[in-house]
């Protein structure tokens, strides 16, 4: 039975991948690629090694361990694996989290909204890992710090946010 790939670029990954490489931005050096490890990073690495092999380039595959969930080791070692079995140049970074809280309005009702808003501290404290309370505190409703929707923070209201988080950020930094 023939393969449903064929190298005639019939597949709509290759064929986007293959146009992303013939872009100015894209035309030379190595290029890297996300990996999670699930099927549709690895069906973008495939398509894209495989297109940089045709033009004599390196691809880099990066994996991003954040520790979040039990199997995070074993996503690792799978991508590792399943790099060096391609030929594909690989590298991880271990990373700390920080998760930063939103708040809902009460559209949906008051029970969801205060549902919603238990949710950040109880994922902080499963995961030990630290929680700025509110992302957007002196943004969020502020006329000054939002853009023409009233929604989107402008420059003013993304300094204040980084005002907001640098007192989490800061000691996971050292």
């Amino acid at each position: 039975m023939a393969s449903s790939r064929s190298s005639t670029r019939a597949d709509p990954v290759e064929r986007a991948v293959a146009a992303w490489l013939a872009t100015p931005l894209a035309s030379r050096g190595p290029v890297a690629f996300a990996l999670s490890g699930g099927r549709d990073s690895m069906a973008l690495l495939d398509a894209g090694a495989r297109a940089l092999r045709e033009r004599g380039r390196d691809a880099i595959a990066f994996h991003v361990h954040h520790g979040l969930q039990a199997g995070a080791d074993t996503w690792s070692e799978h991508c590792a694996r399943e790099c060096a079995s391609r030929g594909v140049n690989y590298a991880e970074r271990r990373v700390s989290v920080l998760l930063c809280g939103m708040e809902t309005p009460p559209t949906r009702g008051f029970g969801y909204s205060l549902a919603f808003r238990r949710v950040y501290p109880r994922l902080a404290k499963k995961y030990a890992i630290p929680l700025v309370p509110f992302l957007l505190s002196g943004v969020a409703l502020e006329p000054g710090m939002n853009g023409l929707d009233g929604i989107h923070p402008n420059a003013a209201g993304a300094r204040q946010i980084a005002e907001t988080i640098w007192p989490y950020l800061r000691p996971m930094l050292r």
